[in-house]
């Protein structure tokens, strides 16, 4: 059985809904976690001094974690650059970087699962970043990533994943206008090799099943909408927008001199900007 699972389909296609449904519903997993705190006792009767988490649910986004008969919970943040087998990198005796140290039987839901593992970026996925995810089941942890494009997820997690494909999510509303009821319809890739056939050739196989998943947002503690924000990362569309205006430019663009047509193609670019390829101060900050 994978212990990666992901998650591809159109946009607003339920992805990340069904991945902060499973967030919330596998939090307390009475199995993972009480493996989970049976593997820390064990370690820390060896000598360590480790924390047990009070869940298992590590997440890139801000999550509440809704349970019956518990407290409301807040994630564990993760980044997915930081994710592999122990790792330190120390620079004129500094640390500038180094992998998390994340308890074990935990599960990772990673809503933009392509960047951290990008096949189109051949240093992204160092030794240790590949072992690490070989190693997954060793250390009991899953990971569930929505991944827009999922042929750009690196193939050491492409091969050993399995795959669900979203293809719409119907919802229900009360008289309030609130979501009463979410109908998720999904088609399973049991392997990577389903999943190809499918993304490369358009052949559904006889593995291939297709699952709705309802979700009744009225039931207790099952309003998974509320729970999570679903805009999370558009703050990234305001770096350096501190002392900027939006660019709103309203103009015709009529060529009647030698000029107008020089600036027309100062202006509209048929070759890529020298600029585009070259490092920007974002990187030094």
């Amino acid at each position: 059985m994978a212990t990666s699972h992901i998650f591809f389909g159109e946009q607003r296609s339920g992805k990340t809904l069904y991945l902060a449904y499973l967030a919330n519903i596998q939090a307390y997993d009475p199995v993972k976690l009480s493996a989970c705190y049976n593997k820390i006792d064990m370690l820390n009767s060896m000598g360590y001094n480790l924390s047990k988490p009070k869940h298992i649910t590590f997440t890139d986004f801000d999550l509440e974690i809704h349970s019956y008969r518990k407290a409301v919970e807040m994630n564990y943040w993760i980044d997915g650059f930081y994710l592999g087998l122990p790792h330190y990198v120390v620079k004129n005796k500094k640390l500038t970087y180094r992998t998390m140290f994340l308890p074990p039987n935990i599960n990772i839901y990673l809503d933009e699962g392509n960047k951290y593992f990008d096949s189109r970026n051949r240093d992204i996925m160092p030794d240790y970043r590949k072992r690490w995810n070989e190693l997954l089941g060793q250390w009991g942890t899953e990971l569930y990533m929505v991944c827009h494009r999922p042929m750009l997820v690196d193939s050491c997690i492409r091969d050993l994943s399995d795959f669900r494909e979203f293809l719409k999510t119907d919802l229900d509303y009360d008289y309030f206008g609130n979501i009463s009821k979410a109908i998720i319809h999904t088609r399973y890739y049991p392997t990577s090799k389903d999943a190809m056939a499918y993304i490369d050739n358009g052949i559904i196989t006889e593995n291939v099943t297709e699952e709705d998943i309802v979700i009744d947002c009225t039931r207790p503690f099952l309003n998974v909408p509320k729970y999570y924000d679903t805009h999370f990362y558009d703050k990234a569309f305001l770096r350096f927008a501190e002392d900027r205006d939006f660019d709103l430019i309203q103009k015709k663009h009529i060529c009647n001199s030698v000029e107008d047509v020089q600036a027309f193609n100062k202006r509209f670019h048929y070759t890529v900007p020298q600029g585009l390829y070259e490092k920007g101060v974002e990187d030094d900050r």
